[in-house]
């Protein structure tokens, strides 16, 4: 389960067109903004403006992915529509979303640093009520203030 200073628990999901992937792939590697979005038409505005400031996550030494309990086809034909520049994770039947962040929520933004170690967590039943995706911005700028390459 997700909690901040403990770990990101690995997982690996099915991805857009990408085969299988999860925190793995980068964790040593960059700090990671994980989003969990229980519903991808509610979640279409906060997935919007993450894609806006990719470029500023990227420039912090990060990446991101996102996991959407929807099924495969959904995410697929949504990122079909666009160039989403980060991995869309499907988690049908929610269970690793459950895994992660249990009776908090369904709906969270998450922030960790290249070790898996998670400096930001906040949960909600509603993806509206989460914090703008401003808030990941600062907690990587922290993160590499905290342990620059």
């Amino acid at each position: 389960m997700l909690k901040i200073g403990g770990q990101v628990p690995l997982f690996v999901l099915p991805a857009a067109g990408d085969g299988k992937t999860g925190p793995g792939a980068v964790k040593s590697k960059y700090n990671l903004v994980l989003l969990f979005i229980d519903d991808l038409d509610l979640g279409g505005d906060y997935l919007q403006a993450l894609e806006k400031i990719y470029p500023r996550i990227l420039a912090e030494h990060a990446r991101a992915m996102v996991v959407i309990s929807s099924p495969l086809e959904g995410i697929e034909t949504f990122a079909g529509q666009r160039q989403v520049p980060f991995p869309l994770l499907a988690d049908e039947g929610s269970q690793t979303t459950q895994r992660m962040l249990g009776e908090d929520g369904s709906n969270a933004l998450c922030v960790a640093d290249r070790y898996g170690q998670v400096y930001f967590l906040e949960s909600s039943n509603r993806v509206e009520n989460l914090p703008g995706v401003e808030a990941a911005l600062d907690w990587l700028e922290f993160i590499q203030i905290q342990c620059p390459e």
